[in-house]
């Protein structure tokens, strides 16, 4: 999980013109969304299993084409 500074986001934004509780707002709908996407997201874990999956399923199909 990736995690923003809330407060130091918002006080930035209010200081370059928004208002406070559209600040919050947005920092609040910015910080879901980034959470929520950011499981969605492959690891260098998974690309590494996924390879792996790959190049065996590839080598096996590969021997029995010479068989």
């Amino acid at each position: 999980m990736l995690y923003i500074d809330t407060l130091k986001t918002v006080n930035e934004l209010v200081d370059s013109g928004f208002e406070g509780k559209q600040a919050k707002t947005l920092v609040s709908i910015f910080n879901e969304c980034l959470n929520t996407q950011l499981g969605r997201l492959a690891t260098k874990d998974d690309l590494d299993r996924t390879a792996k999956e790959c190049k065996a399923e590839i080598n096996e199909k590969i021997g029995r084409a010479h068989v």
